[in-house]
């Protein structure tokens, strides 16, 4: 009787161990599908486009904010004090976030892309 019961809690351990990894496992293939999705979203994101557009290739934001103090196209060398054209910026965060980073898309008053940058906390 005691065998029984060992051998069944052995097969519940099995069967949750099972889940936990096939839970983990679909989860990361989600986080690196989307981190591709929303890389592939950022290259394909020109100055001009427009508000529904950038909301076509990346969904939703996670966040948007006002009047940034810096812009910026793509590269860290092209960062520069906002002259007043960015009005405000959409946020997109990594699903695997472990550096803090986002992708940035920042509009002017028309809400046509004006910045874009990739973020990442020191």
């Amino acid at each position: 009787m005691a065998d029984l019961k060992r051998s069944a809690k052995m097969r519940v351990g099995k069967i949750i161990a099972l889940l936990v990894t096939a839970s983990v496992v679909a989860w990361v293939g989600w986080a690196f599908r989307k981190e591709a999705q929303l890389s592939g979203a950022f290259a394909a994101v020109e100055k001009g486009d427009s508000e529904a557009r950038v909301l076509e290739l990346f969904g939703r934001p996670k966040s948007v904010t006002g009047v940034p103090e810096n812009i910026a196209w793509g590269t860290e060398d092209s960062i520069r004090k906002n002259s007043g054209e960015c009005t405000r910026v959409f946020w997109y965060r990594r699903p695997i976030n472990f550096d803090g980073g986002a992708w940035v898309v920042g509009f002017d008053k028309e809400g046509k892309v004006v910045s874009k940058y990739r973020y990442a906390s020191p």
